[in-house]
């Protein structure tokens, strides 16, 4: 692959930096301005679904939906940092630290989130009956509020105590700023070590476990037919719940799929990087890796769409023209029957739910038909 050649302007020494070609900047720009865009409106959408539809409002992990939307939402900034990089790379390299420390704290706080997500859906399918006194509204506050600020004061005091220059020109270096081929002092590797085991390994060993747990129970429960079970209303209900919660669960399932598909690739280069060195590390594939890693901030409100019916609904009157008025319509129908008068009245009301972005859809009608009454 062709490339020019730039010398970054820094503080400290500078370095050879290897920009991509023509066609490699072409690609980034398609791929990053298509995220960018689903990002923006996706999760927003699945902000503006959890508020309107009561279902999901009322749901206590409705609040982990949103906080992990408002996350993705956050990597908008380095998404446009990365836009800037390929065409002014000088002015972008100069404010680096700060979208790279954006892109760490949304990492690790997408990763605590979709645990928390994991397990809400193993206590939701092994304890349906204590669910409610288990994931509360307060719990779930307090979960969100450790993996908000458990990353933040970890990046933060990373950059207070080893805020020198070494440490810099390594984290310039893995987004393309500057070249490093030095490996990384002892403490700074102690901590990467210690933010991937904290953010990264803990949160997936709880995944797993999870995932193994739920997947063996839904394997014995499709093997097991209980007698009788599709007589009992009760047991018809229960299993009705089951299953419901059994596809939200494969919904889940799939967020952690496209998370896991999306950031292994760059756990694996950051541990590479930390062992031989950033610039020994081809220029083509840190790009990609970048690339690949801020697709994921676009994909789950696209799960959601596809997966959740309730999603879809909150989608639907998301889209929808402001109503101002209720319609409302009375027909009045005369019949003859056995030589008797009767008048059936019809009311039709017509309820148009409030609109945000103003795109039609359909109106939701109700009908009340009132009882032929004899004189």
């Amino acid at each position: 692959m062709s490339a020019s050649t730039f010398t970054s302007l820094n503080s400290s020494p500078t370095f050879a930096t290897i920009l991509p070609s023509a066609m490699s900047a072409a690609v980034q720009t398609t791929i990053l301005s298509a995220t960018l865009v689903v990002n923006f409106l996706g999760n927003i959408c699945v902000c503006l679904a959890v508020y309107h539809v009561r279902s999901l409002r009322q749901k206590p992990n409705s609040s982990v939906l949103v906080s992990l939307a408002v996350s993705d939402f956050s990597l908008l900034s380095f998404l446009v940092f990365r836009l800037i990089w390929l065409y002014e790379h000088e002015a972008a390299c100069k404010v680096s630290e700060y979208f790279l420390g954006m892109l760490t704290i949304s990492l690790y706080v997408s990763i605590t989130h979709i645990c928390l997500l994991s397990c809400d859906r193993y206590a939701a399918i092994l304890y349906p009956l204590r669910y409610s006194a288990i994931v509360t509204k307060k719990r779930v506050s307090r979960a969100l509020f450790a993996a908000w600020f458990a990353p933040v004061l970890s990046i933060t005091v990373s950059n207070w105590t080893h805020g020198n220059s070494s440490r810099s020109d390594y984290w310039r270096s893995i987004i393309g700023c500057s070249q490093n081929f030095d490996k990384p002092s002892l403490e700074h590797t102690c901590h990467i070590a210690f933010n991937i085991t904290f953010f990264v390994g803990i949160p997936f060993a709880v995944i797993l476990f999870v995932y193994g747990r739920l997947a063996k129970i839904s394997w014995s429960q499709n093997n097991r037919v209980e007698p009788g079970e599709n007589l009992n209303l009760e047991a018809a209900e229960m299993k009705r719940k089951k299953k419901k919660e059994m596809k939200w669960m494969r919904t889940i399932a799939m967020v952690v799929g496209a998370f896991a598909f999306c950031y292994l690739p760059g756990f694996i280069c950051l541990l590479i990087t930390a062992t031989i060195g950033p610039s020994r590390v081809p220029n083509a594939v840190m790009s990609a890796v970048v690339v690949v890693v801020v697709i994921n901030s676009a994909l789950n409100p696209i799960i959601y769409m596809i997966r959740s019916n309730e999603f879809q609904r909150g989608f639907k009157r998301i889209f929808q023209f402001p109503s101002l008025t209720r319609n409302t319509t009375l027909n009045t129908t005369s019949i003859h029957a056995g030589g008797n008068r009767r008048d059936l009245s019809t009311l039709v009301v017509h309820d148009d739910p409030p609109s945000v972005l103003g795109f039609q859809w359909n109106h939701a009608t109700f009908t009340k038909t009132r009882r032929p009454v004899l004189p």
